[in-house]
């Protein structure tokens, strides 16, 4: 083990070697931080995760970690959720979210907190809730706003992003720049 511990530090020195490693600048260093933060969003939109069927406790922990950064909450919804602009003039945005409820209280906090006002995630004044397994044990939150709800959530997780699938992307442009 101390042999490897010994080659772990003689290849570190040589990492650290100014010749072969260099600085990232600020604009790199933000680029890998929202990739960083965007992946642990895909990475906790992991079925298990989203309906909380590892220890509660585990993933909510977990989620407090992020639960402010919006790439994450980006990377969260693009595995979690949906996004369409139909392409009929009078069509409107649409978004879906869904995860367990507490999860989904936990985005809504995060959106309240970044528009400084009350977001329009809440329905009829609660979270819409369906339940989804057999043992009705858990209850999924569902979110489909309307659509100017909808390109104001879209707004906060994509203007000025640098990391994002494609596709959504796409779709997201075309929300932001909707007139309705």
């Amino acid at each position: 083990m101390d042999a490897i511990r010994n080659n772990l530090l003689v290849l570190d020195e040589k990492m650290l070697d100014k010749e072969t490693v260099k600085p990232l600048t600020v604009a790199e260093f933000s680029q890998l931080d929202e990739q960083t933060l965007y992946l642990r969003g895909v990475l906790f939109a992991d079925k298990e995760c989203r309906t909380l069927n590892r220890r509660a406790g585990d993933v909510l922990g977990d989620l407090e970690s992020y639960a402010d950064e919006r790439d994450f909450w980006r990377g969260f919804f693009e595995t979690s959720g949906t996004i369409h602009m139909p392409s009929e003039p009078e069509a409107k945005p649409r978004i879906r979210i869904c995860a367990a409820r507490e999860i989904m209280l936990r985005f809504r906090k995060f959106l309240k907190d970044e528009l400084d006002k009350p977001c329009g995630f809440v329905m009829n004044g609660k979270i819409q809730m369906n339940e989804f397994d057999k043992n009705e044990t858990l209850a999924r939150g569902e979110c489909t706003p309307d659509s100017r709800k909808a390109q104001i959530i879209v707004r906060v997780l994509y203007h000025g992003c640098t990391v994002s699938r494609d596709s959504y992307k796409r779709t997201a442009d075309a929300i932001m720049q909707w007139k309705g």
